[in-house]
């Protein structure tokens, strides 16, 4: 039994927010029939300009190793495996940007133990009001900018306006060393 990881990176380049990102990612070789797999961004909410993580399983054992990929639709190859990933949707969020808030994540910084890696740091709530159901991502990266991880983490309890609260992820990159990283969160305002 194996399997192997496609990962990506969706953006908003649209001028309001957006939710519902889905994409699919077309795998293929040589002599193959190939495998698709669907894959949703892992926040539900993304404002403009914000970037969001995806990432796609696929079971077997792959005859080529294929590298992360993107959200692009220009298909890529590496050995003999090639990949292509499409939007398939994402939809206007302007209705729900009143329900959402992007918090200010800082202090982040990164610590090494062979091949687990450890970020942490701390997110605010610079917001005139109170804030639950926070959601962390944080992404990294290899030296060529491809996304080689990412986990999820929910914070328990609510951030009142002007708190903070720390935050930690320890995980092993699927995609070798991680050469940058990226954390955003996300909360649900507790009174719209």
């Amino acid at each position: 039994m194996g399997g192997w990881w496609c990962l990506g990176e969706v953006r908003n380049t649209t001028g309001g927010p957006v939710t519902n990102v889905a994409v699919q990612i077309a795998m293929s070789a040589p002599g193959e029939t190939g495998t698709t797999a669907t894959a949703f961004a892992a926040l539900d909410f993304i404002p403009p300009g914000a970037s969001v993580p995806f990432g796609a399983l696929f079971a077997g054992t792959p005859s080529g190793t294929p590298s992360a990929g993107t959200p692009q639709s220009d298909p890529r190859a590496e050995g003999n495996r090639t990949y292509k990933a499409l939007l398939l949707s994402a939809e206007s969020a302007d209705g729900l940007a009143d329900r959402y808030a992007w918090f200010d994540v800082a202090d982040t910084r990164l610590a090494r133990a062979g091949e687990l890696i450890t970020l942490a740091g701390t997110v605010r709530n610079d917001r005139s009001d109170e804030v639950n159901r926070i959601v962390l991502v944080a992404t990294v990266y290899d030296a060529v900018g491809q996304v080689t991880g990412f986990r999820i983490q929910s914070l328990a309890g609510s951030l009142p306006s002007g708190g903070s609260l720390p935050f930690e992820f320890q995980f092993s990159p699927a995609g070798g060393e991680a050469a940058t990283f990226a954390v955003v969160a996300q909360g649900r305002r507790a009174s719209p």
